[in-house]
């Protein structure tokens, strides 16, 4: 990671301080609502809950802005407004003023300041590192939690009456859970100092640093429209395929993502209670980000290997077995055992649910999909929080008899629909995404800039004057595949890939395909011409249609180069006759063989195809039933 921007290593930095200041903030909450200004359970679960939801709701709002402002702008609005309402927070004793910042200053710089900083690292990283990336990232929020809660139990002991400070003729008490906040405050403010004066506005890309404007301009531009409004965002993200199964995701993801609300809003009370008021619970706490720090770098190499769904799976199915431990009593072997297997099942899935967030958005568009996929949190965020309050009243009361093994049981039934959702709606969820379809909603175009960039002509190229391509080329690694059962008349019209892969249309029926500007290897990545860029064709004839055999498949590797070129012998000729088997691919390139340990020798395979290209370039799978 030593050639990513400096702007990586700040994100880090910053993703610390921030979290720090919300764990101190979010672990203490409730009590702090109850101890400072007598809310009761339920009327301090409802907060909780109603801040929550604000910070979603928010979110969904100020998605696009953060598309229009960038990263580091959105970072200076939101740090600074963070600030503010941290450092009110620490004085104020008017429970108006309290409840005006916890629903509206507060909820509003988190919204436009956290969530910033998931599509930093991806705008920051390349393909070959943004899972380690994210890790890191992950990581340093795990680490300001192990010192924010230990820092929670240290604060009570060190200061249990608070600290008095005057101002003039007045004395102001400011208890322990105000020194807390006022320690956010400070971080907030460093944070805020090193968005403004360190950040700036980059980007990496295959070749190298880009200064850049903001993301939504780049992705809203084409070479037939402008620059689109926030709903014309939002419909784009709506009709874009991969969203759906990722907000399928989303909400399968909740019954265990309430569990950590329950952390911060449930469990404090409970140990309370339980164990009485000198009890070291945020010590306890402290398991959860200690486990996590450690045992996410020890899956990396694991990461690397399986699929992010696979692994959400099963880390979502360990945090969702974890609330049923405390429903076996309360006892401190069982709330340590309960917050540890939370913590190993985060650590399995919470990374590559990070990593699939941002990685599976269009380019430009994160803050909007984002704050798209948050809408299932808006309600759930607030029942979570009424659901808190109540199950305290009924079965962990301040006095009374208590029933809280019920009470985590409850709990744990609700967590446990997620891991099964899932693995009942894993081919939905994980349906390909870079299928093929024969629809006509999407169309995958660079923009001007990034053709001007890539050295890409303007105009469409032909081939064998049937087959036309659009301007699209496959800029990062795609698979495509063409289903047994489609007819050329499915095709006619357009094809249509969730990745940049390059759409080929046909004016005719008689032949259709997939146009694909593959790049050479590496060898001759500095010394490579019009002759080293060989384009591969995908053909079908209409009568060429069988529903037993399997689908033909190509992978399409990363680009290698800065530029494509083009020249004369950037050419293809489409071999003619029909191959022998009904599935085979014909295709042929007049671009001659400059170094024969990287190219296949032209001739004909079994399948009757006829070949000449670099071994490098691209993989072909040609499986006839």
């Amino acid at each position: 990671m030593a050639h990513c921007p400096r702007e990586l290593w700040l994100i880090f930095l910053l993703k610390y301080l921030e979290s720090y200041a919300y764990f101190v903030f979010s672990y203490t909450l409730i009590l702090f609502l109850s101890d400072e200004f007598g809310f009761t359970d339920e009327e301090a679960g409802l907060a909780y809950g109603i801040f929550g939801m604000l910070v979603s709701v928010y979110g969904f709002v100020i998605g696009i802005i953060i598309d229009i402002l960038g990263v580091k702008w959105s970072l200076v609005g939101g740090t600074a407004i963070l600030f503010c309402s941290r450092l009110m927070l620490t004085f104020t004793t008017d429970v108006h003023v309290l409840t005006l910042i916890l629903f509206t200053a507060l909820p509003v710089g988190s919204a436009m300041g956290i969530p910033v900083m998931q599509i930093g690292i991806r705008r920051y990283t390349d393909e070959g590192n943004r899972s380690l990336g994210y890790s890191i990232f992950y990581v340093m929020m795990n680490l300001a939690a192990i010192c924010a809660a230990p820092a929670i139990d240290a604060f009570h002991e060190a200061f249990p009456t608070g600290v008095a400070i005057a101002f003039g003729a007045r004395t102001y008490r400011i208890s322990s859970f105000r020194l807390l906040i006022f320690t956010g405050a400070v971080m907030t403010l460093v944070s805020f100092g090193i968005s403004l004066t360190c950040m700036r506005e980059v980007s990496m890309s295959p070749q190298g640093l880009v200064y850049r404007d903001t993301g939504r301009e780049k992705a809203t531009r084409d070479t037939n429209t402008q620059q689109k409004g926030p709903f014309g965002a939002f419909k784009d993200v709506l009709n874009h395929p991969s969203f759906w199964r990722f907000f399928l995701l989303v909400v399968l993801l909740l019954g265990v993502r309430i569990i950590y609300r329950h952390l911060d809003a449930t469990f404090p009370k409970y140990m309370v209670r339980e164990f009485g008021k000198d009890v070291m619970f945020g010590s306890i706490i402290a398991i959860n980000p200690l486990c996590v720090a450690i045992v996410v770098p020890l899956l990396a190499p694991l990461n690397m290997r399986l699929h992010p769904l696979q692994m959400i799976i099963v880390g979502a199915s360990l945090s969702a077995l974890s609330p049923f431990l405390l429903a076996m009593g309360h006892t401190y072997t069982t709330a340590i055992g309960f917050v540890t297997l939370l913590s190993l099942g985060e650590a399995i899935w919470s990374p590559r649910f990070y990593e699939y967030t941002v990685t599976i958005a269009e380019k430009g568009r994160e803050g909007t999909y984002m704050a798209l996929a948050s809408t299932p949190m808006f309600m759930a965020t607030l029942v979570t929080g009424a659901m808190s309050g109540w199950l305290l009243d009924t079965f962990c009361p301040e006095t009374g008899s208590r029933h809280s093994e019920m009470m985590w049981f409850i709990v744990g039934c609700v967590s446990i629909t997620s891991p099964l959702g899932m693995v009942l709606l894993y081919e939905i969820i994980e349906e390909k995404a870079h299928r093929v379809h024969s629809a006509s909603s999407v169309q995958l175009k660079l923009t001007a800039d990034e053709r001007e960039q890539e050295s890409l002509p303007s105009d469409s190229r032909h081939v064998d004057g049937l087959l036309k391509s659009s301007n699209s080329v496959p800029r990062l690694s795609a698979y495509a595949t063409l289903p047994s059962t489609v007819t050329a008349t499915d095709l006619s019209t357009s094809i249509t890939t969730e990745e940049p892969v390059a759409v080929v249309t046909t004016a005719t029926t008689e032949k259709t395909g997939l146009l694909a500007f593959p790049p050479t290897s590496n060898k001759r990545r500095d010394n490579h011409s019009a002759n080293d860029h060989h384009h591969l064709i995908h053909r079908r004839r209409a009568d060429d249609t069988q529903t037993a055999a399997a689908p033909i498949e190509a992978i399409i590797p990363d680009p290698l180069y800065s530029k494509y070129d083009k020249g004369p012998a950037d050419t293809v000729k489409a071999v003619a006759g029909r191959p022998p088997c009904p599935h085979g691919v014909s295709f042929n390139s007049t671009a001659p063989a400059t170094d024969e340990s990287e190219m296949l020798e032209s001739g004909t395979g079994g399948s009757g195809e006829s070949f000449g290209y670099p071994l490098a370039a691209h993989k072909l799978v040609d499986r006839c039933a």
